[in-house]
């Protein structure tokens, strides 16, 4: 190991492909770590990956990859981040080879969830847990044996940033469709007599149908996995594609998950990755505010522009017509983005908070 903090990442990237916006997520957080902050870079066998997905209704925790569980003997820390339990769950003998020194980055750690995670975590034992999101960070500490740490997520920094093209677009809306956010740009732009085609409001047009056909569809490997969830859930063919037409758009709208799918998220109302790729390509984040954490990441004014059905068109009209405002807010977050909000900023919090512990 060649980290001066003894921290190896382990990595899924060699057993799945880019790009799905998770393990987008995960694989700019990864690169980050290592380019930046001098982490060890391990990766598990792409043919182990493959066969423990395809194995994984088995529920036997999967194959080990005893070759990179023996590259990381001389780590004193072992990351792995995970958007789910799916991959604990799939990797989990790998992992238990290495939980005295395991620390586990789970993102997506729903309220539904937590007693299903509850009993991976409790089988595992890490080191450590970091919960993406404070509700769960907080429900879970004390409850495990494990170091719990709430560390939010970031933004990949070599993928999103301002791009040297024109804000000629008004709108854009990346993913899901928040139904408010949609209706009110489509009624913004009709009311002015401007088409809503992509010159003026760009959002994905694939609909559900193809995502439920794609999951129907049997998949042996880890890469075509991710070839489906990709076109099912991206309209773009690349995140630097998504970056590109972010930088173009003055406005991107966006909600937290849990207003769309309450079912699935729970009283969890957070700031996802897409908020600071917003500010990172110097567009303006508009819509609903994340709850549980917006306001500590972001202690200023404006850094987000909340609208309503009712004042949609308002707010909108005065912010396009103050350039003075609307610049001041894009050079706002995206300086505060920088200075606070990078990957190695959340290494070295972690960091900390270990370090201090040993």
């Amino acid at each position: 190991m060649n980290s001066k903090d003894g921290f190896a990442v382990l990595s899924i990237r060699k057993g799945c492909e880019r790009h799905h916006v998770s393990y987008d997520i995960i694989l700019g957080m990864e690169n980050e770590f290592v380019k930046e902050c001098g982490a060890d870079l391990v990766c598990i066998d792409p043919g182990i990956c493959a066969a423990n997905i395809a194995g994984r209704e088995a529920g036997d925790g999967g194959k080990v990859d005893e070759k990179a569980v023996n590259e990381l003997d001389d780590a004193s820390f072992v990351f792995y981040a995970t958007m789910s339990d799916n991959d604990l769950k799939i990797h989990l003998n790998t992992l238990k080879a290495v939980h005295d020194k395991l620390i586990i980055y789970l993102i997506d750690c729903w309220v539904p969830l937590w007693d299903e995670h509850e009993k991976i975590l409790k089988e595992i034992d890490p080191l450590c847990v970091c919960f993406a999101y404070r509700k769960s960070a907080q429900h879970f500490d004390g409850l495990l044996d494990s170091k719990v740490i709430e560390l939010p997520q970031s933004v990949d920094l070599e993928v999103f940033h301002p791009h040297d093209v024109d804000r000629s677009r008004l709108f854009i809306q990346i993913g899901r469709k928040n139904k408010m956010l949609h209706e009110g740009a489509l009624e913004y732009l009709k009311k002015r007599g401007l088409s809503s085609r992509d010159r003026n409001y760009a959002y994905q047009r694939v609909g559900s149908d193809y995502w439920k056909n794609a999951m129907l569809r049997p998949f042996h490997t880890a890469s075509n996995f991710l070839k489906y969830r990709s076109a099912a859930m991206l309209a773009f063919p690349s995140m630097e594609e998504v970056s590109l037409e972010i930088s173009r758009s003055m406005f991107s709208l966006c909600a937290p998950q849990c207003v769309d799918n309450f079912a699935k998220t729970g009283d969890i109302s957070e700031v996802t990755p897409r908020y600071y790729e917003i500010m990172a390509c110097k567009s303006i984040p508009v819509g609903i505010k994340p709850l549980d954490t917006f306001d500590d990441l972001f202690p200023y004014e404006d850094a987000m522009i909340e609208v309503d059905a009712d004042n949609f068109d308002d707010v909108i009209s005065s912010l396009a017509a103050d350039p003075d405002r609307y610049e001041r807010i894009v050079e706002t977050n995206y300086d505060h983005v920088l200075e606070h909000h990078r990957w190695k900023h959340r290494y070295e919090y972690m960091m900390n908070i270990l370090r201090t512990d040993e």
